[in-house]
């Protein structure tokens, strides 16, 4: 995020600015995107942060990036993944997550 997109974004009449944080090798550039956008007006309720689990992390990994959205005080919306061809909704467990696990956020039909 460049300032000058930062300021460009700040002049728009939206709502809510979102971002992914899908991934812990996008920490720093997501750290530097909210402040970056915070610095130039946007409110931290107003920016909205999507992060992507039971895709390549374990569940311990995912809750360390919940901790980092919520600590520089933007939203978080987990997502959980499911690949294209799984063809009955939330079905997919990845490898390094159980039904357990997934219960945390009510989104396995039992």
């Amino acid at each position: 995020m460049s300032e000058e997109a930062a300021q460009k974004i700040s002049k728009m009449k939206i709502p809510i600015v979102r971002l992914a944080y899908d991934l812990p090798s996008q920490k720093l550039h997501v750290k530097r995107t909210i402040a970056c956008l915070r610095e130039n007006g946007i409110s931290k309720r107003d920016i909205l942060v999507h992060a992507l689990y039971n895709f390549t992390e374990t569940p311990d990994e995912f809750f360390e990036r919940i901790r980092d959205i919520l600590g520089w005080g933007a939203v978080c919306y987990p997502m959980r993944f499911q690949p294209c061809d799984i063809l009955k909704k939330n079905s997919y467990i990845s490898k390094k997550w159980d039904k357990k696990d997934l219960k945390w956020f009510n989104v396995l039909e039992e």
